[in-house]
């Protein structure tokens, strides 16, 4: 692990910043480049990525000190002060983002779908980045393993599963099949928003099911809170889908249930 890259005089380069860094600038870029796509006004643009790095970085604050609270108690010096006291949540910045990106479209009369779509471009792009730093700089760890792919982390014990890079895998196989999705979705000139939501599925199972190799997860009455809030994730996403699609999910479930009432088992197949 390597989480100072280098260290010139008192200046000391950590990983884990310069890789923030660099998936904010390129998830941004991509971000900024939808927009341009899509004829919006440029100065808007850059406007909505400064406001939503305002609140995302806000958001991803406020719910690492949610969650690990006890290490920070009532101190206001302690919450503010990112260098001495760090601590930073991808799902809080998720949730930050999302209000940003309400509260901009709003006042600019956009379509917050819209913005979405370009939003989650950015956001798994930026997070494929992020976590090359998490993994140089040893947060975001695994559990211990005894498999060959285990890695041994800064300040703990055995090797772990290297839970950064499984992420950063995800995400970036997310970023490339939101970017073919984009296309058939204008192709069928379908409404905007799937991507959004798409992206939101996608993200809520395949972090559902990594977290459950996470070494650092929080609990909540027994359940890892990352896990809860991936379940609303797929939840919401499933149910916002079917009604920008125009369809009722009640029904299509009962039709689902139907046809599988009807199916008849013989010789060995389904007929």
């Amino acid at each position: 692990m390597y989480p100072i890259l280098l260290t010139i005089g008192p200046v000391r380069i950590y990983s884990f910043g310069l890789f923030l860094a660099l998936g904010i600038i390129m998830g941004s870029f991509v971000v900024w480049r939808e927009g341009r796509k899509a004829k919006l006004d440029e100065q808007r643009i850059v406007d909505f990525l400064l406001a939503e790095l305002f609140f995302g970085l806000m958001g991803a604050r406020i719910y690492y000190l949610i969650l690990h609270f006890s290490d920070f108690g009532l101190a206001p010096f302690k919450w503010f002060l990112f260098f001495h006291f760090p601590g930073l949540s991808f799902i809080g910045a998720i949730f930050g983002g999302l209000i940003g990106a309400l509260i901009f479209a709003r006042r600019q009369n956009w379509s917050f779908w819209q913005l979405g779509d370009f939003l989650v471009l950015g956001l798994s792009l930026g997070e494929a980045i992020g976590r090359i730093g998490a993994f140089l700089g040893g947060s975001a760890y695994g559990e211990i393993t005894n498999l060959p792919l285990g890695v041994p982390m800064i300040g703990l014990l055995g090797k772990r599963h290297p839970t950064q890079i499984y992420e950063l895998i995800a995400a970036i196989l997310t970023f490339v099949l939101l970017v073919k999705l984009e296309k058939k979705w204008r192709e069928r000139q379908l409404p905007t928003g799937l991507n959004f939501l798409f992206y939101f599925l996608i993200f809520g199972i395949t972090r559902f099911f990594l977290e459950i190799l996470r070494g650092d997860s929080v609990y909540f009455l027994g359940w890892r809170t990352t896990q809860i809030v991936c379940l609303f994730f797929i939840l919401s996403a499933t149910v916002f889908l079917f009604r920008r699609l125009g369809r009722n999910l009640k029904t299509d479930f009962l039709v689902v249930l139907t046809k599988i009432k009807n199916l008849k088992f013989k010789k060995g197949n389904y007929v």
